[in-house]
This record gives C-alpha cells, sequence and structure tokens, in this order.
C-alpha cells in the first residue's frame, strides 16, 4: 500500500504566513495561561518527546554502524530490520508500563 504525495505548493507570501503563525501561537499561549498547568505540561512535553526522537534516531544509527543491522534488507512484509527491532522494543516497553502500573496501582491501595 502507498500514498501518493501531491506536489508540493509553492510558497506564496511567507511573511504573512509566518505572521498568523506568530499570533495563532500568541492565541494559543494566553490560553494556556488561563488553565492552571497547562504551560508546564507543555514544556514538559516538548522536552521529553525531544528527548525520546534523540534516542531513537541514534538506536537506529546504532542499529546500522555498530550492530550491523541493514536498513535495506526487508525482513517483515517490506520493514527493514531496524524497523522491526524498534517496533519490538516498543512493544516491550509498553507491556512493561503497564505491567509497572499495575504493580505499583495494587500496592498503593
Amino acid at each position: 500500500m502507498t500514498v501518493k504525495d501531491e506536489a508540493p505548493r509553492p510558497l506564496t507570501n511567507l511573511g504573512a504566513m509566518t505572521f498568523d503563525s506568530i499570533r495563532k501561537l500568541s492565541h494559543v499561549y494566553r490560553d494556556a495561561k488561563s488553565r492552571p498547568g497547562l504551560m508546564r505540561f507543555f514544556i514538559a512535553r516538548f522536552f521529553i518527546v525531544d528527548a525520546l526522537e534523540t534516542i531513537i534516531f541514534f538506536m537506529a544509527i546504532y542499529l546500522n554502524e555498530a550492530v550491523g543491522f541493514a536498513d535495506d534488507k526487508a525482513v517483515l512484509g517490506n520493514l527493514n530490520e531496524i524497523t522491526v527491532y524498534l517496533l519490538v522494543v516498543t512493544s516491550f516497553t509498553v507491556i512493561g508500563s503497564l505491567i509497572w502500573d499495575l504493580s505499583q496501582s495494587d500496592s498503593a491501595a
């Protein structure tokens, strides 16, 4: 299954688009200030997601360069070795997190 991308649209009126984006961002910022804890959540989520994406990116490079996983050899459908490894590790991470949550919920009661 493939998805055909549309041809990129040429950028017109970049200044107006930038100003509109900044205006929308300022509305979000003002709205977030009126809700307790929301701004702290946005900032924390930004740093957590950025850190996780960096770890995943460098793990893929490490798997390719040091471990010798191929990024051009399909092993499961059209997924390469690195993608399959990351999917398996992520699945076990989710399962482990759920088990940890259940074990902590029982001990807190």
